[in-house]
């Protein structure tokens, strides 16, 4: 890639994620996004559908047209800088470091059938993403877990989805210290996600990940959007 290329997509990936920023349930620190304090549970700014039929009515606006295609892959109910990362990386076309997934439900309430609810420990979950098509659940999970409490309801969330018939798959920090952890980790949601998929999908991610090309965007990817580190 051209160095001009590399900084067309860095603008991309940090244009699409304020917009999910602003369509999102958090707040990074304006003077420190990369490191500074982040706010949560806040109301969203406006809808990503909302933002987009705003950058419809300027014609000669410097930077216009990135904004736009950055806003049309951006998606509302991110609750952490950390979702927002990993929907980039699932989401976002090859050349800007993603897989392409198909686009998941963010935060969206999930009601359990009835022949269960009797039997669940919880009476709704919302998981971070959801493929509801691919009945593929996935969520970040930011602490140790190293309390008993934590446990209980990790084993309570996993027993759930299972009575539901629902893959669940939990990332943790661990799963984006560097470029190995964060493809073996898409590696894991594309073979889940491959169960509905035709033959093409799982050699395409193959492609995917083992392509050197895709492995430098997928460092931009992660320096402009991981919090704490440099340039993010």
């Amino acid at each position: 890639m051209s160095s001009g290329s590399m900084k067309r997509a860095a603008a991309m990936v940090r244009a699409s994620a304020f917009a999910m920023e602003l369509a999102g349930t958090y707040c990074r620190d304006p003077a420190d996004p990369a490191s500074g304090e982040v706010l949560y549970g806040l109301d969203p700014v406006g809808e990503v559908s909302s933002m987009a039929g705003w950058l419809e009515k300027p014609r000669r606006l410097a930077g216009i047209d990135l904004a736009r295609m950055a806003c049309a892959r951006a998606a509302g109910g991110a609750a952490s800088p950390m979702e927002t990362f990993w929907y980039h990386a699932f989401c976002m076309p090859p050349r800007l470091g993603g897989v392409h997934f198909p686009r998941p439900r963010l935060n969206a309430r999930l009601e359990w059938p009835e022949a269960v609810r009797g039997s669940v420990c919880h009476e709704g979950m919302r998981p971070d993403f959801l493929w509801p098509a691919h009945a593929l659940a996935c969520e970040y999970d930011g602490s140790t877990h190293k309390e008993e409490d934590a446990f209980r309801e990790d084993r309570e969330r996993l027993r759930d989805c299972a009575l539901c018939e629902l893959s669940l798959l939990v990332l943790t920090a661990e799963d984006s210290r560097d470029l190995g952890a964060v493809k073996r980790a898409l590696g894991q949601v594309a073979a889940l996600l491959g169960r509905s998929e035709p033959a093409c999908f799982s050699r395409r991610v193959r492609n995917n990940l083992s392509s050197g090309d895709v492995d430098a965007a997928r460092k931009l990817l992660m320096e402009q959007l991981l919090p704490g580190r440099p340039g993010s």
